[in-house]
């Protein structure tokens, strides 16, 4: 059935108003996030129900990936902790996640729900402004794109609007960090070094994207301000170290920045991980390294995990093939698979011993193979770029070297990969609107 000419005019009417019109871009926008995120949260409580109180309260002592012991200690006050093979570790994860929910949890609201949509329609508020003043030649076309680009993915979606790791606090940040290095805002320098502090603080695995990226941003760039980010991360660093060195006497910094570090190499190097891994979850071997830690009698977390990752790099040493071998099933999940992976020992045994497949990875990593392609042939092409293209392409090979670098050396799970896909649509968003090779939809995405 065709439209009629009126209907269509009419049609084209809407269509017109809509893309000329922020505020409603803006309306629908928090009005899908705020939808999505209720469903979000719904079905999850059908899925997690221990971690929901009776009125509707979100339970954060009970949540997971090891969190659920700080919570604990947080809300009784005491220090946060995570007690592992008998050991006390004081400096098991980076500070932010935890303190930031706690206090959502203690100040603003209980509600499972409400913390939800406070976390995301605040930082999909700033995101939103961000791409809207990304670039003053470009319309509402550009935003509306670049909001699906981040958005349309299911299973990108519930990793960024979780609560229950740090992925989904990171994602945003990530993508106003990306968005901030590649365009000349009002006060740039003091907004990057702002975001790679909380990133610093949020996960420490980031450790080496923000730190890497602070030395790579003063080397670029020009100016006094380009000092500052690195300023920024070396008060951060030395404030967390100093906080280390006064809960356990040693000052944590770089990849020893959590007394964890050695115990997650732990739980990859050794016989079993290759002939489990990708299928299965590694933290199945915690509890062998637990045992381990325990039967050793250590006297601080620092000992225990020296132990561990001494006992791992010996691993490395004697048994490259096996190590080169994980490694290849690391950039497999990376680039290529279209499982689920990973599976813990309840959803391998609910999925009837199967690894189903995730149709999200499919646009995933369709869309970010062909990002590395076009980054690559940029590189090739280097000399002839523009400085915008230029820049675009250092900062975003920079981060995927980071973000990726320890994951790489360690284990991968397919939440670790949904901050990169993100950013491989928005930069293949970014390139075809900015470069010349497509006239016509560089003019479309214009100002009316």
């Amino acid at each position: 059935m065709q439209l009629k000419p009126n209907n269509q005019s009419v049609i084209k009417k809407y269509i017109n108003f809509f893309l000329s019109n922020t505020y409603s871009i803006f309306a629908l926008y928090i009005l899908s996030l705020s939808i999505v995120t209720i469903i979000y949260c719904k079905i999850y409580s059908q899925l997690h129900p221990e971690q929901i109180g009776e009125n509707g309260e979100y339970l954060i002592n009970r949540i997971g990936f090891f969190f659920s012991e700080i919570m604990n200690d947080l809300m009784n006050g005491d220090k946060p902790k995570r007690t592992f093979g008998g050991v006390e570790f004081y400096i098991a994860k980076m500070p932010l996640f935890q303190n930031l929910f706690f206090f959502l949890h203690s100040k603003v609201t209980e509600n499972f729900i409400f913390i939800h949509l406070i976390k995301n329609l605040s930082l999909g508020t700033i995101i939103f402004l961000f791409i809207k003043f990304y670039d003053k030649k470009l319309n509402n076309l550009f935003l509306f794109l670049m909001l699906l680009a981040i958005f349309y993915v299911p299973h990108n979606v519930i990793t960024i609007l979780s609560t229950n790791f740090e992925e989904g606090i990171l994602i945003y940040l990530l993508v106003i960090l990306f968005l901030t290095l590649t365009q000349n805002f009002r006060y740039r320098n003091s907004i990057i070094a702002l975001t790679l502090s909380l990133i610093f603080f949020l996960k420490a695995s980031m450790f080496y994207l923000s730190f890497g990226l602070a030395l790579i941003f003063l080397l670029v760039e020009k100016g006094k301000g380009k000092f500052l980010p690195i300023i920024l991360i070396l008060i951060s660093t030395i404030f967390w170290g100093l906080n280390s060195y006064y809960k356990t006497g040693k000052f944590a910094f770089g990849p020893s920045n959590t007394s964890v570090n050695g115990i997650t190499t732990g739980i990859t190097f050794h016989d079993k991980f290759t002939r489990s891994y990708p299928i299965h979850n590694p933290d199945i071997y915690y509890d062998d390294v637990s045992r381990e830690v325990q039967n050793q009698n250590f006297e601080s977390e620092w000992e225990a995990s020296d132990h561990i990752l001494k006992r791992s790099l010996n691993y490395v040493k004697n048994n490259p093939l096996d190590v080169a071998k994980g490694l290849s099933q690391k950039l497999y999940i990376l680039f290529l698979s279209p499982y689920k992976d990973t599976r813990t020992p309840l959803q391998y045994l609910a999925e009837n011993k199967k690894n189903p497949i995730r149709y999200s990875n499919i646009p995933n990593k369709i869309f970010f193979i062909i990002t590395i392609f076009l980054l690559l042939k940029s590189l090739l092409n280097f000399k002839k770029l523009d400085s915008f293209l230029k820049t675009k392409n250092i900062y975003f090979l920079s981060i995927i070297v980071l973000y990726l670098f320890p994951y790489m050396a360690v284990y991968i799970f397919p939440r670790h990969c949904v901050p990169i896909y993100v950013l491989s649509h928005i930069y293949l968003v970014l390139y075809l609107t900015y470069s010349n090779k497509f006239p016509n939809l560089k003019n479309l995405f214009q100002r009316f």
